[in-house]
């Protein structure tokens, strides 16, 4: 009853699709959906997080380390700007690793011109002056992921998309799952690894990953089961426990500091030893 009046508060008071897409699970059971739990739809940023889980799948295979540079991978990253021959994978995707690309702006082109902004995200990927030496600060912004994204692309041979599936969505059986893309580049078929509203070069409506809060309940469950799925180790469990706790250290001056992983947010102590 509690629980009830509980989710009824909530659903009165948020806003929204309200609870109509919540999904509840207690000690590995469903025990509470909302009417739409299997409405499919774009998840734009939360996709962010599979970029991460691709990057912890290539560390338990052992094919690199987050402290690994990202030079080792991409030689040609420092090539116009040698400060980014600092960069470590982690603060690619801690958000710290200084990096930008060549478009600095460019989001009114969203609303006024989908093709310039495909064009405008395209290039999120050819490197522009650094903003600070990586480490030093954080910021949120999509082009290191994008990069972040590339790398692990060109390292595993495989789309972000066909690693999730095979790895992660086949074995949780997550019945929703796919990913949105900008088609091949470099001869690659490249994911949208930050979930960037925007269109793909057959004008259709992307925003990353596409899945229902059902199916995204088992992803949250594996990552609380500390990559393991009914026995199986899917994941390293040390991966998990990095990219699920802060990695912006509370020093720097980021709103990101004290709260930030591996794409995902935490709850960690912030500056002011608030939570």
């Amino acid at each position: 009853m509690k629980f009830a009046e509980a989710m009824g508060y909530l659903g009165t008071h948020s806003t929204c699709s309200r609870t109509a897409q919540t999904v509840v699970i207690r000690n590995g059971y469903l025990i509470w959906q909302g009417a739409e739990a299997d409405c499919v739809h774009e998840i734009h940023s939360c996709t962010k997080t599979f970029t991460s889980t691709v990057l912890g799948l290539l560390v338990t295979d052992g094919v690199l380390n987050v402290d690994d540079p990202a030079v080792k991978f991409l030689p040609s990253l420092d090539d116009e700007y040698p400060l980014y021959s600092k960069i470590k994978l982690r603060h690619f995707a801690s958000m710290s690793s200084g990096y930008d690309s060549v478009m600095s702006d460019g989001w009114e082109y969203y609303s006024i011109d989908r093709n310039k902004h495909r064009e405008y995200v395209l290039k999120y990927t050819t490197p522009g002056k650094p903003l600070y030496e990586a480490g030093k600060s954080s910021g949120y912004y999509d082009p290191q992921v994008h990069m972040l994204g590339y790398i692990l692309t060109k390292v595993s041979g495989k789309s972000l998309e066909e690693m999730i599936r095979q790895r992660i969505a086949g074995p949780i059986r997550m019945k929703e799952f796919s990913w949105s893309n900008f088609g091949e580049r470099d001869g690659m078929f490249f994911n949208n690894p930050a979930g960037t509203p925007g269109i793909n070069q057959k004008g259709q409506k992307q925003g990353g990953v596409y899945s229902n809060a059902l199916d995204l309940a088992r992803y949250g469950l594996l990552y609380l089961n500390k990559g393991n799925w009914n026995g199986r180790q899917l994941l390293d469990p040390a991966y998990i426990e990095q990219a699920s706790s802060n990695q912006v250290p509370v020093e720097i001056k980021s709103n990101l500091a004290g709260r930030y992983g591996f794409y995902w947010w935490t709850n960690g102590v912030t500056a002011n030893w608030r939570r």
